[in-house]
């Protein structure tokens, strides 16, 4: 059903908030679930409750640090609902969105069957059977944080399936029977994760175990504190292609540079410093300020462009002079768009002057 997440007014120190999310398809009926955990943190969480809903009813929550609703007969402006909740400072972050059709079961009901190894805390992942036939079935793994490249093994015990057809992941199967995904570039809309069809006794099918390998660069992802960078962002700083970090660093690079953003907003600026000076080219998402391509320097700026890269962020490539050890970026910093009527670069600012 997609969903976008809009923080609006605030107010009793945080704790108080007015939130709007847009949906790509409204479903009457269906179970939105707005799940703060990973974005606010448990701790900030302990309180949160709705006590109010427009464009959709409010249903009880599946767990704390979370919001569930049920669509309404017809949208809001936008096509959205939007609600006022108390007791949790949830942060400028998006929650993960959870949806579930009518009739199909919703959140953490989902997966209560299926066993899920701690290796797969940071994707999120939640099993379940969406059609069942004389000798196949159909599931779903919603995944609350999709990672492109990361691998979800989901075996069955004794139980061998034939995989037939995988959607948003490419899928093989093992000598033991499980079957192996490998995240695409996006999650499937409908189902917000990946989907698999399979030839085998049906009856097992509602209590597979899942195991997960993060991608390369999700492991590397450093996130932003919030002082930093209040558009919220994460980088990783990884060598291009399958060179290891050492061989990458004996030769120079290059190094590949991904920032994600959470709240996106052109001509917004991002300042990079690393360790090494190191130079930049060819960014994606963003341009670069200052010096021409290939200088090097300590610190670099980017201008956030119109729209941001696949991975709602932008990626730079970077290259350092050899040295034993990778280079670091040791911090990242944001500064919002500049003001409409306010100074240009370069221009004087007298202090204690009137704006």
């Amino acid at each position: 059903l997609g969903g976008r997440f809009s923080l609006g007014q605030v107010w009793s120190g945080g704790g108080s908030f007015r939130a709007r999310v847009v949906m790509a398809v409204w479903r009457p009926n269906a179970q939105v679930t707005l799940d703060f955990r990973e974005s606010a943190g448990q701790a900030n969480l302990a309180g949160l409750a709705a006590s109010n809903a427009e464009g959709a009813t409010l249903q009880k929550s599946p767990y704390t640090g979370s919001i569930r609703v049920a669509l309404g007969a017809a949208p809001g402006p936008g096509n959205s609902f939007s609600i006022i909740a108390h007791g949790g400072n949830v942060g400028h972050r998006p929650p993960q969105i959870l949806c579930s059709l009518p009739g199909a079961a919703a959140g953490p009901t989902a997966v209560e069957a299926a066993e899920i190894d701690a290796s797969c805390a940071p994707l999120s992942p939640l099993y379940r059977v969406l059609n069942a036939w004389q000798g196949g079935f159909k599931a779903a793994v919603a995944i609350g944080h999709w990672q492109p490249g990361a691998q979800v093994v989901v075996s069955y015990g004794t139980f061998k399936p034939q995989l037939l057809n995988a959607w948003s992941a490419t899928g093989s199967s093992a000598e033991d029977g499980s079957l192996a995904f490998t995240l695409g570039a996006s999650a499937d809309p409908e189902y917000n994760g990946l989907t698999f069809t399979v030839r085998g006794n049906a009856d097992a099918a509602s209590a597979p175990a899942l195991r997960c390998t993060a991608s390369a660069v999700a492991a590397a992802t450093v996130q932003v504190p919030a002082a930093a960078c209040g558009l919220g962002a994460s980088y990783s700083l990884l060598p291009e292609g399958e060179t290891p970090p050492e061989a990458a660093a004996a030769k120079g690079g290059p190094w590949r540079v991904r920032v994600r953003v959470h709240r996106w907003e052109p001509l917004a600026r991002l300042d990079l410093t690393f360790s090494p000076a190191m130079s930049l080219s060819g960014a994606d998402g963003a341009r670069l300020l200052g010096g021409a391509p290939g200088d090097a320097s300590s610190v670099h700026s980017l201008e956030l462009g119109p729209h941001p890269d696949s991975l709602h962020g932008i990626s730079v490539l970077a290259r350092a002079p050899p040295a034993a050890a990778p280079p670091q970026l040791i911090r990242l910093t944001c500064r919002p768009p500049p003001r409409a009527g306010g100074p240009e670069d370069g221009a004087k600012v007298v202090a204690g002057a009137p704006e």
